[in-house]
């Protein structure tokens, strides 16, 4: 079957068209000559905070610490925190209770917001 002029063109168009909104996607952001307000925290400040919480974990329990890292850090239900750990889900919650009350309670984490949510 022979190509007309008219298939061309609507091929042509077609890829065109194509292109044209591949190269719009990918432009999403634009280039300003000074960095955005964010609201994070410094990173310095991240780091400090993981060490102190580092620390604190360390102060738990083997089974509080390991209960509290696969329920919050793994996100894991506590069905599966209660298989891993082959004890019951019961035992997960009184594990998690524990471990989160020492951390509260933990000195070092007196001065920081981790646990609590605030700013």
């Amino acid at each position: 079957m022979p190509e007309t002029e008219v298939d061309t063109y609507v091929r042509r168009a077609l890829i065109n068209n194509h292109r044209s909104r591949l190269r719009k996607r990918r432009v999403t952001q634009f280039l300003t000559s000074s960095v955005p307000e964010t609201g994070h925290r410094g990173h310095a400040e991240t780091i400090e905070h993981r060490l102190v919480l580092a620390q604190a974990l360390e102060s738990l329990s083997t089974r509080q610490r390991a209960a509290v890292i696969l329920r919050y850090w793994d996100d894991m239900s506590e069905q599966d925190t209660a298989r891993i750990l082959g004890c019951s889900p019961n035992s997960v919650k009184v594990h998690i209770r524990r471990g989160l009350a020492a951390l509260r309670a933990h000195p070092a984490l007196g001065t920081h917001t981790i646990l609590t949510g605030e700013p």
